[in-house]
């Protein structure tokens, strides 16, 4: 079976009821999940490359929103830590 929504509430709903896995961002996964990457069977997921492309000549609220992504995507936990 396979499901897509865009809640995480959502999806730990149906992993906890129907005894499933799902393939998360480090940063939102609930406490009530366990990570299995690598572990018990599972292979280890690759790593994932994300870019920013923005224009040199941005309004003030692209900017601010690109830099937010920015230093957010800066402090996620990587899997050496």
């Amino acid at each position: 079976m396979a499901y897509s929504t865009r809640s995480i509430g959502l999806m730990e709903k149906a992993i906890l009821e129907n005894g499933s896995v799902s393939v998360m961002e480090a940063s939102i996964i609930p406490t009530s999940l366990k990570v299995i990457d690598g572990r018990e069977g599972f292979p280890s997921l690759p790593d994932v490359a994300i870019s920013i492309h923005r224009s040199t000549n941005n309004e003030a609220h692209v900017s601010l929103v690109a830099d937010y992504l920015l230093s957010k995507l800066a402090a996620a936990p990587s899997k050496d830590t």
